[in-house]
């Protein structure tokens, strides 16, 4: 009987103990852990080739979803971005580039994102910044396009998803 006594003591100890361990725990966060480091790819690139990974076409985009322009607006709008910054040097081949800059342009259909339980189009832009040797992904951005009703508002909407697809690179090389 005391055994089983004591083991249930023992049990109830641990159990208690627990939680109080893991709080007094060290554990990593963003005030005490250092910066990780920038792949120095990124740092160092001075030329870049864009890359346009492809749309990505919502069936019902000719409803909510539809935007201005050709299926390569997104690459052109980008492209020039991308020139007009200056930073990098955009050449037309990935063998001749310290970066490959890679957009897409997606829409899909979400079912259920609003209380009446109805589908809406979650558009956004993905750049992945790939090193053009291995073709392994250094880094990766994602910005969503607000839904709007009319095309002028979509653009707009477009418009600024797509300027800060290239200011998030732009804050990621700045501290390079």
């Amino acid at each position: 009987m005391k055994t089983m006594f004591a083991s249930g003591l023992l049990l109830l100890l641990v159990v208690v103990a627990m939680p109080l361990c893991a709080q007094t725990s060290p554990s990593p966060s963003s005030q005490n852990s250092p910066a990780a480091p920038l792949p120095p790819q990124i740092a160092a690139a001075k030329k870049v080739f864009i890359s346009y990974a492809g749309q990505d076409k919502n069936p019902r985009a000719g409803f909510t979803g539809q935007y201005s322009g050709d299926r390569n607006r997104a690459y052109n709008q980008f492209y020039a971005a991308i020139k007009t910054w200056g930073r990098y040097e955009v050449v037309s081949a990935p063998t001749d580039a310290d970066l490959v800059l890679e957009l897409s342009f997606n829409q899909p259909i979400v079912w259920g994102k609003w209380a009446d339980d109805t589908f809406s189009d979650d558009a956004f832009f993905r750049l992945v910044v790939r090193d053009p040797r291995t073709s392994i992904a250094l880094w990766g951005f994602t910005e969503h396009v607000a839904s709007a009703n009319r095309k002028s508002n979509r653009d707009k909407n477009f418009d600024m998803s797509l300027e800060n697809i290239v200011k998030d690179l732009q804050g990621l090389v700045g501290g390079a």
